[in-house]
């Protein structure tokens, strides 16, 4: 939940103790490279910070009015960084849309090119109708291809399988 910096109640122990300073600075490079919260504030139910100074101090050193808070009712409840990982969900990511060959149902999959520059010049190449090689429940398994989709959001909810080779086996 989002609650004002303001809000937040400050015990005389964190006032008096300042954090040490390698500590402020890895707080410090990551809201400069991700320009956003790293680990949440938590607060107690009277309102009183009990983890979290450190990003507090730095949410406060970049004129930041907002944070995402955490309740506790334990004296003392460590928080884990937020998610912000880079994945594949959340990075540019060409998505490739199948079929398998003699599939009767004619139905339509989703598979993924791995990211790297060792698979650049296959993203390139690949076109609706080559057949391809993916990962396929316990195999690998050819693909007839019906579309290629280059996107920053994965187009699904649910894990998706990778391109198993870079092989394009392009139609006559």
């Amino acid at each position: 939940m989002k609650r004002k910096l303001s809000e937040i109640k400050i015990r005389d122990a964190f006032k008096e103790t300042p954090p040490a300073e390698h500590k402020m600075e890895e707080c410090r490079n990551y809201w400069n490279k991700n320009h956003k919260q790293g680990r949440y504030l938590v607060v107690n139910k009277d309102g009183y910070l009990i983890d979290g100074y450190v990003q507090y101090l730095i949410l406060k050193e970049n004129n930041i009015y907002e944070a995402d808070v955490q309740m506790s009712n334990k004296l003392r409840k460590k928080w884990k960084r937020m998610k912000n990982k880079d994945t594949y969900r959340n990075q540019l990511t060409t998505y490739i849309y199948g079929k398998h060959p003699g599939d009767e149902k004619k139905k339509i999959y989703i598979w993924r090119v791995p990211n790297g520059d060792s698979w650049k010049e296959f993203k390139q190449n690949v076109k609706p109708d080559d057949m391809i090689f993916c990962y396929s429940k316990k195999r690998t398994a050819p693909v007839i291809v019906t579309d290629v989709v280059t996107t920053k959001e994965c187009p699904v909810i649910y894990p998706v399988n990778k391109v198993a080779s870079k092989n394009i086996v392009k139609e006559d």
